[in-house]
C-alpha cells in the first residue's frame, strides 16, 4: 500500500511539474486583422497583404546609428525595408469588403505591406500584437490607382505623398517643368529605363518621410529577384540646387548628377550597383551630405562615384559594407571630410590624375582603406584608420607618378594597420634621384618604436622596380612620430 502510494504521489509531482512548466513556456498569440480601402471603389477584394517580422535593422547599422550619430542620419526600419528583400511570415488575400486576418500570432512586432496589380503598394510600420486581438482600422491602409508616367512632362508635375507612379519606359522631365515631390510618394522604374530631369525640383512634405524610387520589378508577386532600373539622372541643363529624403534602390547607374552646384542629403542607398555618380565635363562645387548607403556583404557594389568634376564636397555620410565606397577619377580638389567607412573590400580610390584632401573621417575593417594611384596628389590629415592596409600606392600603367603629379603624403592620422599601414608600391619617373620622399611625419602608428613601425611600412627596396634608369623608389618620411592615438582624429573628432 505504502509503495502504491508513493507511485501516485511521484506521478502526481511529476505532471504538476510538467503543467506548470508548459504553461510558463507557452508562446501567447493573437490576430492581427484591418481593412484596406482601394480609392473609390465598391469592391476592395485581391489585395495581397503580408506580414513581416519587425527588428531588421542589421548589426552594422545599429552600430553606427549608435557610433556615429553626426554622420548620415538614424536609419529605422521605414527606410530599409522593401517587401522584396526579405520573406514573409504569411500572405493573405482582403475580402470584398476589403477586411484581412492573420491568425495564430505570436505577440510581438511586425511590419505589413500590401500591394494590388495596378495599385501599386503601401506598408505600415510599428504593428506590435501584445494582446488576443489587434485591429487595423480607420483608414489606416489605402491603396490609389498607379499613375503612368509619359515619355516626355512639361508644365508642373507633383508626385504626391502616399502615390505610386509607374515609368514604363524612359521618361523625361523637361525644362519647362518643374517636377514637386511630396516626401511619401513612390516613383518605379521600369528595368532598364531611366529618369532624366531637365528642370527643377522641389522637395515638399513632412521631413519624417521619404519619397522612394525603386524598380517596378518584382514588385506583385512571389518572385523576389529584382531586375534594376537604369538611373535618375540630373541634367546638366536642371536648374535644381537641393535635393534629399529619397530612398534609392534596385538601381544600375543610381543617382547621376551632371549639373553644377547640387546638394544631395539625407539619403539611403541601397541595392544599387552603383550608388551616386558625380559627372561631367568641369561640372562644380557639388555637395553629397549626410546620406547613407548600405550594401550586401561582398556584393561588389560601387557607392560614390565621381568623374570629370571639380570641388565636389563629400562629407558625414555613413558607408557600411561597399565593395567600392569612394572612387574619385580625374578629379579636380575632391573634399572628402568627417565620413565613416565601415567593412568592403575599398574604402576610397584615387586614380587618374585625381587631387584630393582626405580629412577627419574614420576607416573600419577594410583591406584597403585608402588606396591612390595614376598621377594624382593626395593628402590623408586627422583621420583613424583601421584596416588590413591602410594607405596603398602603386604604378598605373602608362600614367606614371613625378615629383610633382602622383604624391601622397599623410599627417596626424591614427593608423591601426594589420598587415601594413603603407604600403607605397607607385614608384616615380624621375632621373636625378634614387627615391622619392613622402612625407608622413607626425602619426600615431600602433607601435612604440622605429623598427615595429618600419615593420608596418613598405617602400623603397621592399617593392618591384624596373630596371633600367629612369624610376625612383618612394620613401616614406614618418620621423618624428606619436605614442599616443589623437583623440580629434577621425568623423567624432
Amino acid at each position: 500500500m505504502k509503495i502504491k502510494i508513493s507511485y501516485f504521489v511521484i506521478i502526481t509531482i511529476v505532471a504538476i511539474l510538467l503543467f506548470s512548466c508548459d504553461s510558463g513556456t507557452k508562446i501567447q498569440k493573437g490576430v492581427i486583422s484591418g481593412v484596406i480601402t482601394l480609392e473609390e471603389q465598391v469592391d476592395h477584394s485581391g489585395v495581397t497583404v503580408l506580414l513581416y517580422k519587425a527588428d531588421i535593422i542589421s548589426e552594422d547599422i545599429q552600430n553606427t546609428n549608435e557610433l556615429y550619430p553626426q554622420t548620415g542620419f538614424t536609419l529605422k526600419e521605414k527606410h530599409i525595408f522593401d517587401h522584396r528583400d526579405f520573406q514573409p511570415l504569411n500572405e493573405v488575400l482582403t475580402s470584398a469588403t476589403g477586411t484581412f486576418t492573420f491568425n495564430d500570432v505570436p505577440y510581438g512586432k511586425y511590419i505589413l505591406a500590401y500591394y494590388k496589380d495596378g495599385w501599386g503598394y503601401n506598408y505600415l510600420f510599428d504593428v506590435e500584437l501584445s494582446g488576443t486581438q489587434l485591429e487595423i482600422n480607420d483608414g489606416v491602409l489605402h491603396l490609389y490607382p498607379i499613375t503612368l508616367l509619359q515619355s516626355a512632362i512639361i508644365g508642373e508635375y507633383h508626385l504626391e505623398n502616399n502615390k505610386c507612379y509607374l515609368a514604363e519606359n524612359d521618361a523625361s522631365f523637361l525644362p519647362e517643368c518643374s517636377l514637386i515631390i511630396e516626401r511619401g510618394s513612390k516613383l518605379l522604374v521600369k528595368p532598364g529605363c531611366s529618369i532624366t530631369v531637365y528642370g527643377d525640383i522641389n522637395i515638399s512634405g513632412d521631413e519624417s518621410e521619404f519619397t522612394t524610387i525603386t524598380s517596378s520589378d518584382g514588385m506583385y508577386g512571389e518572385e523576389r529577384a529584382v531586375n534594376r532600373f537604369s538611373k535618375f539622372e540630373i541634367a546638366q541643363a536642371s536648374i535644381c540646387e537641393s535635393i534629399g529624403y529619397m530612398i534609392l534602390t534596385h538601381c544600375t547607374e543610381g543617382l547621376v548628377v551632371l549639373n553644377n552646384n547640387l546638394v544631395v542629403h539625407n539619403s539611403f542607398f541601397h541595392n544599387n550597383y552603383k550608388n551616386f555618380q558625380i559627372i561631367g565635363g568641369g561640372n562644380t562645387n557639388n555637395v553629397f551630405s549626410n546620406n547613407v548607403i548600405v550594401s550586401e556583404v561582398g556584393s561588389n557594389q560601387y557607392g560614390v562615384y565621381l568623374n570629370g568634376t571639380i570641388n565636389p564636397n563629400i562629407s558625414k555620410n555613413r558607408f557600411i559594407n561597399i565593395d567600392n565606397a569612394l572612387t574619385i577619377s580625374a578629379t579636380e580638389n575632391a573634399q572628402v571630410f568627417k565620413n565613416i567607412f565601415q567593412g568592403g573590400a575599398n574604402h576610397i580610390y584615387s586614380t587618374s590624375i585625381s587631387t584630393s584632401i582626405i580629412s577627419y573621417n574614420t576607416f573600419k575593417d577594410a583591406n584597403y582603406a585608402i588606396t591612390n594611384t595614376a598621377m594624382s596628389n593626395m593628402t590623408i590629415q586627422s583621420n583613424d584608420i583601421q584596416a588590413k592596409i591602410c594607405v596603398y600606392t602603386f604604378h598605373t600603367g602608362n600614367m606614371g607618378n613625378s615629383i610633382i603629379q602622383g604624391w601622397t603624403k599623410g599627417n596626424q592620422n591614427n593608423f591601426y594597420g594589420t598587415e601594413y599601414a603603407i604600403d607605397a608600391e607607385g614608384y616615380f619617373y624621375n632621373y636625378d634621384f634614387d627615391y622619392i620622399d613622402l612625407d608622413f611625419t607626425n602619426n600615431f602608428w600602433n607601435a612604440t618604436n622605429s623598427q615595429s613601425i618600419e615593420d608596418l611600412i613598405k617602400d623603397m627596396d621592399e617593392i618591384d622596380m624596373p630596371e633600367h634608369p629612369g624610376h625612383a623608389a618612394p620613401k616614406i618620411i614618418y620621423i618624428p612620430f606619436r605614442l599616443t592615438p589623437f583623440s580629434n582624429a577621425g568623423c567624432n573628432g
